[in-house]
């Protein structure tokens, strides 16, 4: 019992003599050892912070040994593929969405503004990514084309077909010969073999598509003074007692001023 109590007795006084030894600069006391928090591994940036196998510490943050890695949330990813990580750490993308070059973009069906919103090599056709090819992408079909695009000649194509409207001939698509009246048009206004050649209510006179209308006479006026006589050349001209001119069509027959007739 007196041995008890002399131990006692002799604990603070050990107690108070004992001498703490402070770490050097640049370390901390982490578990009763020095340790340098900007580069030891197992207290990276902090007592009891470790990082993971495939890392290192460096400046007080663990540091991914793959070189196109970032450490984000305690695991190494890669910024420009990570659909949870994409650009930065934290920056997920939607469900419907893929990472690639640190930016989201939209898979097959996603919604979309343009083709910059949907992932390489879809494009943004109708608000949403699509295989589709843009004006000037190889297609067998329209189909392959996307938006209101035609496969014109096995290319994407945002010309105009027979019936489409058009400001220009150049909306029409190559096949397509005249942009008339605001639509694209086979039709012609210039030579024909028929009136179905021409365009509207133009007719076929003499081999060319004519402003003119009603039965085609056996004449013509050489000074315009009928619709026949516009665009259409007379031949044989002869001055009438009236002081017109008249010819014939045809240059082997002469216009008689009486009859009006060409024989």
């Amino acid at each position: 019992m007196n041995t008890l109590r002399a131990i006692v007795l002799v604990l603070p006084t050990t107690l108070a003599g004992c001498v703490t030894t402070p770490c050097p600069a640049g370390e901390q006391s982490c578990g009763g050892n020095c340790v340098d928090l900007s580069k030891d591994k197992n207290n990276c940036g902090g007592c009891g912070t470790v990082c993971p196998s495939d890392t290192y510490c460096s400046d007080a943050h663990c540091v991914c040994t793959t070189g196109n890695q970032t450490f984000c949330d305690s695991m190494c990813v890669n910024l420009s593929t990570d659909s949870n990580n994409c650009g930065g750490c934290g920056m997920s993308c939607r469900f419907d969405q893929n990472c690639a070059a640190s930016k989201c973009c939209g898979t097959q069906n996603a919604n979309c503004t343009n083709s910059s919103d949907c992932c390489s090599p879809l494009n943004c056709s109708n608000g949403s990514c699509s295989t589709c090819q843009l004006a000037g992408g190889s297609c067998a079909v329209t189909s392959d084309c996307c938006g209101a695009l035609k496969c014109i000649g096995g290319t994407c194509s945002s010309c105009r077909m027979q019936g489409g409207s058009c400001s220009t001939i150049l909306d029409c698509c190559g096949n397509i010969t005249n942009c008339y009246q605001g639509t694209c048009s086979s039709c012609s206004t210039g030579s024909c073999t028929s009136s179905s050649d021409c365009c509207g209510s133009l007719q076929c006179i003499q081999g060319s598509c004519s402003t003119c209308s009603g039965t085609f006479p056996a004449y013509c006026s050489q000074l315009g003074g009928t619709c026949w006589g516009s665009g259409v050349a007379c031949n044989t001209t002869v001055k009438c007692p009236d002081g017109s001119y008249h010819g014939c069509f045809s240059s082997t027959q002469t216009y008689n001023c009486t009859t009006n007739t060409c024989s």
